[in-house]
């Protein structure tokens, strides 16, 4: 990829609570993209609660899966599902800390894979969401 310091950065920790890339203390950067600002503001922490009350909301509207599974099978399919999603998270909190881009994870699959997994990779994820709308 030209133009992206790609796989030679090294991270380090500068002092308890800052991550460097190879010393010079700027924050990353993904090739042409600008640096990542933290720029939360009052509203955007607010549609972070609305959502996780609407997560809450899935487990109410479950009743069909418990009439179809039973306690016990839905107690395990959610178990798996939850173990599942906890490591996918894990991984992508950790290149995140590591690798900061200003992206998806698609950004993460060029970077780390391939251009054509990554153009697959944005169809199904565009995909995924014209189903759920």
């Amino acid at each position: 990829m030209a133009g992206s310091k790609g796989f030679n950065q090294v991270a380090h920790v500068v002092d308890d609570n800052q991550r460097g890339l190879d010393g010079d203390g700027d924050d990353a950067t993904s090739g042409d993209f600008a640096p990542l600002h933290r720029k939360l503001k009052s509203r955007h922490l607010q549609m972070i609660a609305i959502g996780g009350i609407i997560g809450p909301g899935l487990l109410v509207g479950s009743g069909n899966a418990l009439r179809l599974a039973g306690p016990g099978g839905i107690l395990i399919s959610f178990s798996l599902v939850g173990i599942i999603v906890f490591f996918v998270m894990q991984s992508l909190g950790e290149l995140a800390t590591v690798i900061p881009v200003s992206g998806s994870f698609i950004d993460y699959a060029t970077r780390f894979c391939d251009k054509a997994l990554a153009f697959a990779l944005g169809w199904a994820y565009w995909y995924l969401w014209q189903l759920l709308i």
